[in-house]
């Protein structure tokens, strides 16, 4: 993945400046669907995600594209690229010269459901079915579903996340079941959703990932029977999104929850089998339809890690089986020698 040296645009280059709002889901979907632009019209990709709050900072600290011929991206977004930008023509045409100026910083419209100019009240966005003469197009905005999906199949953790995750997740063996509840700017009835789920949980390792700590005290009461399990650990914020506007701003925080969204979601993935529940808006979070996909796809999340975790995942559950079989074979042997003594 191609990230800023530096290196001085030509007047000439065209862009599709990606400054992706909202959760984890709805980062990537805003993502894939600019880079589905810019194959199209052959622009180069700058992935922005500074104001993203499922996905806080340089998106090359996380994800590199998983073939080297794929689309050129730059991921950060400094202030001299930001000067070389700003002598180029744009789209919104009301922010030409004007990027990266806090006075530009784009507000929420309630009214209409889109990120905005502050200043002009222009949606920053651009009618991505037809090509423009504008060198630089800037798409602002957030919104989920199931580009997503598409998006993970372009792309392998950076080798330090990779790393992280697979640290983190290979204490949890692979023999547990995992449960996702949202229950912070979505809620949920998780007190409901756990009490019909601990019988048939009894007995079993249970994996709990949400973004509310509170959850994790709910369910020591209310899975008793059951051994419970966390990938991360989730910041007692009293309800508030870990990717909202009061969550706390500071770098070195954002990245510590970034990398523990990431890890959840490969945790969740590698369950046996995963519990989700509609949130009381009556419906999925997209953090829990992405998890949900990729339970069911769990050689996504091999690729996502690398050929080399990829071994290590497959080497630690073949050496997982192969104890199994030998237990199993010394609880026969035992049995034999009693029953023929």
């Amino acid at each position: 993945m191609q990230r800023d040296n530096g290196t001085t645009p030509k007047p000439s280059q065209r862009y599709v400046l990606c400054r992706p709002r909202g959760g984890l889901n709805d980062t990537l979907c805003q993502i894939e669907l600019c880079w589905r632009y810019a194959e199209r019209y052959q622009r180069q990709l700058i992935i922005d995600c500074g104001a993203s709050g499922g996905l806080h900072g340089d998106f090359g600290l996380y994800f590199q594209p998983r073939h080297l011929s794929q689309l050129p991206i730059i991921t950060r977004l400094d202030n001299n690229l930001i000067e070389q930008l700003n002598t180029l023509s744009c789209c919104p045409v009301e922010l030409t010269s004007q990027i990266g100026q806090p006075n530009r910083d784009a507000i929420w419209s309630e009214a209409d459901h889109e990120f905005r100019d502050p200043i002009s009240g222009t949606s920053l966005t651009f009618n991505f079915h037809s090509d423009h003469r504008e060198s630089i197009l800037i798409h602002e905005q957030c919104g989920g579903g199931n580009l997503s999906f598409y998006l993970l199949e372009r792309l392998r953790f950076s080798r330090s996340s990779s790393d992280h995750i697979q640290a983190r997740i290979t204490p949890l063996g692979h023999n547990y079941i995992a449960i996702h509840i949202r229950n912070t700017d979505y809620r949920t009835d998780y007190q409901n959703f756990l009490s019909c789920l601990a019988p048939q949980l009894a007995g079993m390792s249970v994996l709990i990932c949400s973004d509310d700590a509170r959850v994790f005290t709910a369910a020591e009461e209310l899975l008793p029977h059951s051994s419970l399990l966390q990938a991360s650990e989730t910041p007692n914020l009293d309800g508030l999104a870990l990717h909202g506007p009061d969550a706390p701003i500071n770098p070195d925080w954002r990245h510590e929850q970034t990398l523990a969204a990431l890890v959840d979601l490969v945790a969740l993935a590698h369950g046996k089998k995963l519990h989700i529940t509609n949130t009381t808006l009556g419906e999925l979070s997209g953090f829990s339809r992405l998890a949900k996909h990729l339970n069911a796809n769990k050689d996504v999340i091999g690729s996502l890690l690398g050929q080399n975790n990829l071994i290590s995942f497959h080497h630690h559950w073949r050496r997982h089986i192969f104890l199994h079989n030998i237990k199993q074979s010394i609880k026969l042997n035992s049995l034999a020698q009693g029953l023929f003594a």
